[in-house]
């Protein structure tokens, strides 16, 4: 899967392009593990906030922190490895969190599915009580989802949003082909990526038999 901090810097050229009104990205700092144990970081950190290390998924290697103590002393077990580390704001007035999914780049061959993902127990909406549910589309989350298709040049993908309860949105993260499906409808959706998988595979083969190989195209060329 794609290192999270690279697919972050694509989001954020999809931000300064778009605008933050229409790409609402959420606001990450990337630091080097070099200064994970002095306490003396690259910028200043949002508190409350949220570490992220390196570019694990799955809710893994990730933990909230609400004062600058608290902070510093998972900085000082993150300080034991050598994986960079993100920082960002955490938000105490979520509604519910939704994501929006991508299989196929182009029509016909895309599909595209919104559902809420929240748990009843944990700060992850990834962890703990799931629940599931759909999610109205609007005509916003197609443009999202052509910008960053277009910018991380991904056949498969998904987008994290936090709906928050004054109604604004805060896009947190793009994952690669490594994200999870909703349980309800993964059938459909694995059946989508093997339709898919097949189909490209298929057009390679096209452009692999439309080529002259380099022999052939030599010996047409000579007298």
């Amino acid at each position: 899967c794609a290192d999270r901090a690279r697919a972050w810097a694509g989001m954020q050229r999809v931000a300064r392009r778009r605008g933050v009104d229409a790409f609402p990205l959420v606001q990450l700092q990337y630091h080097d593990n070099a200064h994970a144990g002095t306490g003396q970081l690259l910028h200043t950190p949002p508190v409350p906030g949220v570490l992220k290390v390196s570019s694990t998924h799955a809710g893994y290697g990730k933990l909230v922190y609400r004062t600058r103590t608290e902070l510093d002393d998972a900085l000082s077990v993150v300080a034991l490895g050598t994986d960079y580390f993100t920082l960002e704001p955490y938000y105490d007035n979520v509604e519910f969190e939704y994501r929006l999914q991508q299989i196929g780049r182009r029509a016909p061959r895309r599909w595209r599915r919104a559902f809420r993902r929240n748990s009843s127990n944990h700060w992850k909406n990834n962890t703990g009580n799931l629940t599931f549910s759909d999610h109205a589309w609007c005509a916003q989350y197609d443009q999202w989802l052509d910008w960053v298709a277009d910018e991380l040049e991904l056949d498969m993908f998904a987008i994290d949003v936090l709906r928050l309860r004054d109604g604004a949105e805060v896009i947190l993260e793009v994952n690669d082909s490594a994200f999870g499906l909703r349980y309800e409808a993964e059938k459909e959706d694995l059946a989508h990526m093997r339709e898919l998988a097949v189909a490209m595979l298929d057009d390679d083969d096209d452009d692999d038999d439309a080529a002259p190989s380099a022999a052939g195209g030599a010996a047409d060329a000579a007298p």
